[in-house]
């Protein structure tokens, strides 16, 4: 069953994410609003150096 939930605009297609990853990119691009791939692409890749960049620092 969760291997099934899609990001609007079906950007998820052909990648695998996490239960965790999805449900932190749903709430990032929680506007509705649907995005590009690449548009997806650009913004899966500035929050994942966003992660490493603030590794160890809380909210």
């Amino acid at each position: 069953m969760g291997h099934d939930k899609k990001i609007k605009g079906s950007v998820t297609k052909g990648i695998r994410f996490s239960e965790n990853e999805i449900s932190r990119i749903n709430f990032c691009v929680k506007t509705g609003d649907y995005i590009s791939f690449s548009d997806f692409v650009r913004f899966a890749t500035r929050r994942q150096i966003e992660l490493e960049n603030n590794d160890g620092q809380g909210r």
